[in-house]
């Protein structure tokens, strides 16, 4: 997600308070509260708005740094959630989404990660892993490409962490991609940002 465009008023629409037909699709997405069933509520604390730090690690080894944010909602009657990160400034059609929604037969969740501006696609399944969340998968045009292993922990009411790693060799090893530190934007100790390391041109 790039960070060079100046951030431009929301277009009228559907999401943004405009009437449209189309705009029926989406208002039939959002759900208030988890469907019944025994099955993990893995995103439930993450429902909301937050900000977020990103590092990103570079071939190089060489860290870059960029600011957004990230909103998770219900949708599908609770049996899945949607969210939306983009780095501040970017434009719409530089944002990415995750669609998520679980199998209740297995508990697993399905996820996919979709920022078409940027050409990614990934593929992903989410359990609990102790107190967090961890996420393997692949590119969706290459299921023999890197695996992903994406994973949220030291959730909190206020605070999360999310790393992104990648792996060139079945899993056997893994190399730290990013790191996003999520700060929940309705309480008082949102982070006005951490010092140090060039901003970053991508987001993800």
């Amino acid at each position: 997600m790039t960070r060079h465009d100046q951030e431009s008023p929301a277009p009228d629409g559907p999401l943004f308070g405009g009437s449209s037909l189309a705009g029926r699709a989406l208002n039939l997405l959002p759900a208030d509260s988890k469907a019944s069933g025994d099955w993990p509520d893995l995103y439930g604390p993450l429902i909301g708005s937050w900000t977020v730090e990103s590092s990103f690690v570079g071939p190089d080894g060489a860290t870059q740094r960029a600011n957004g944010q990230w909103h998770f909602e219900r949708i599908l009657g609770g049996m899945g959630v949607q969210d939306v990160l983009f780095a501040e400034g970017s434009q719409p059609e530089r944002y990415g989404t995750s669609l998520r929604v679980v199998d209740p037969r297995t508990g697993l969740w399905h996820v996919v990660w979709m920022q078409p501006g940027a050409g990614e696609f990934v593929v992903l399944v989410g359990r609990a892993d102790g107190d967090g969340i961890v996420h393997q998968g692949h590119p969706l045009d290459d299921p023999q490409g890197p695996q992903q292993r994406w994973s949220f922990t030291d959730i909190s009411r206020t605070s999360f962490t999310w790393t992104g790693e990648a792996s060139n060799d079945g899993g056997a090893t893994w190399s730290l991609e990013q790191t996003m530190l999520g700060t929940r934007k309705d309480d008082e100790s949102v982070s006005a940002g951490r010092a140090g390391g060039p901003e970053a041109d991508t987001f993800t």
